[in-house]
């Protein structure tokens, strides 16, 4: 990380997070991932950093290539991003532009959640109901056929009690209306002259149009009450998490050897009330009562496997499999000292014994069984991966080949795409540890986690 002098305010649109915003799209139109636009909304730097989110539709299976290029592109950017699941059929992406001290928001549903104060219809249109219907808009993006764009908003109004008098919904309606005139002539009466109050009866006439459409079923109000019981059951378990990811009793920090790992997490720790405990990740396994036992059986065959000495390090990427386990059999009793003894910080974690051949041993890469053991990893309250550019890295250490450095960082992507924390952040340590340090606290609020700010980080960041 460097430390530059005083330095000049740089416009919003020369920053790597917006950067990232706009080339974002473009990759997923070019790469073929379905992001369908529910909301009217601008993409200029005003109205992305003024508050409030942009919303997005895309196929329940999509997340893993969501990922990847939000990856590739803050990579390619030098930009900082941070995504949490909310419940099954939501994300959040929060892209951070700590030159403005904000992040952009994406929210992204896998299904279109509705409100029918009748109680006729489901509570919900599944990505299989309308992804025949779409077609390409201007701006290269998917796009709703705009009375079931129109119906759904009208229907959404009475999801969250929203008032007409907000004013981004006043601005989202006087667009709807002055587009339903000529597109959607049969919802136009709902959107003219609509007040609060005119909610409810707009929203069941909605829901009515959208089963006229056939993109929503129909339900008696028995089966829209069971609808309801049944989300509010599924709910609990996600309820739960969202209370340990406000907590975040265990925060695990992985990243490259020269990333910066140390640097942040002591800057880190510095601006916290108590400071961060830190917890090497192959304690858990290395302390485990049969490790002693296991190093000492299958050295020598590790040495005749490595033609000589076998550094520590590279016997336990040799035998990951095995250690895996010996951590994951660990693993209550490390959240429990984490729940008695006070936060953790996690020196690296699970996701690093699913590689193979970073330290020489074969081609480097995700080992045969990563998916095996992705699915089977604890997961911490919040992950921060910390990366940089190769030449950053490099510089600081050379642990890692270029080759070795290039798979660790794919395959750090397709593990978060196919096994991700609640809460995970990307952040870039390539600038200056003060951006560094922004980005992690916005990554805090964004999650939802709740830390003990010293009072002169609290008043830094008013």
């Amino acid at each position: 990380m460097s430390h530059p002098g005083e330095h000049q305010p740089v416009a919003v649109s020369d920053t790597p997070g917006w950067r990232l915003f706009l080339e974002f799209f473009a990759d997923a139109a070019r790469r073929g991932l379905p992001l369908v636009p529910l909301r009217p909304r601008g993409r200029d730097p005003a109205t992305a950093l003024s508050g409030g989110d942009f919303d997005f539709l895309m196929p329940s299976d999509a997340f893993p290539l969501l990922v990847e290029l939000l990856w590739q592109r803050a990579a390619a950017e030098g930009a900082s991003f941070s995504i949490n699941r909310t419940n099954p059929h939501k994300l959040q992406a929060f892209i951070h532009v700590p030159e403005a001290g904000r992040s952009i928001q994406l929210e992204l549903w896998t299904r279109l959640e509705v409100r029918d104060p009748a109680r006729r219809s489901a509570r919900w249109i599944p990505w299989s109901a309308v992804a025949p219907l779409l077609a390409t808009g201007d701006d290269g993006l998917p796009r709703l056929p705009l009375e079931i764009e129109i119906a759904c908003y009208l229907s959404h109004l009475a999801t969250r009690r929203k008032r007409v008098e907000t004013p981004l919904v006043a601005e989202r309606i006087a667009a709807y209306a002055a587009l339903a005139a000529a597109a959607a002539p049969r919802l136009a009466p709902l959107l003219a002259g609509l007040t609060s109050a005119g909610i409810p009866g707009a929203a069941v006439a909605a829901n009515a149009r959208l089963r006229e459409l056939g993109v929503l079923e129909s339900r008696t109000p028995l089966t829209a009450a069971l609808d309801t019981i049944r989300e509010r059951v599924s709910a609990l378990p996600w309820k739960w998490d969202r209370r340990l990811r406000r907590a975040a009793r265990i925060i695990a920090v992985t990243g490259a050897d020269g990333v910066g790992k140390s640097t942040v997490v002591a800057r880190w720790g510095a601006s916290l009330r108590g400071g961060l405990k830190v917890q090497r990740f192959k304690n858990l396994f290395r302390h485990h009562p049969a490790y002693r036992l296991y190093y000492h059986v299958r050295l020598a065959a590790a040495r005749r496997r490595g033609g000589g000495q076998v550094p520590r390090n590279a016997f336990d990427e040799i035998h990951a499999a095995v250690m895996f386990d010996f951590a994951r059999a660990s693993w209550t009793w490390f959240r429990l000292l984490a729940l008695m003894g006070g936060r953790r910080c996690l020196d690296r974690g699970f996701p690093d014994l699913l590689f193979g051949g970073l330290r020489g041993d074969g081609p480097a890469g995700l080992r045969p069984d990563w998916l095996d053991l992705a699915a089977r990893m604890p997961q911490p309250d919040w992950h921060v991966h910390l990366d940089a550019p190769d030449a950053v890295i490099l510089g600081r250490k050379q642990e890692l080949s270029v080759d070795g450095l290039r798979a660790y960082r794919d395959g750090m992507a397709r593990i978060v795409g196919a096994a991700p924390a609640d809460a995970f952040s990307r952040i870039d340590t390539g600038r200056s540890i003060e951006e560094v340090e922004a980005c992690l606290r916005m990554a805090a609020v964004c999650h939802g986690v709740r830390l003990p700010w010293t009072e002169a980080t609290a008043a830094s960041r008013r």
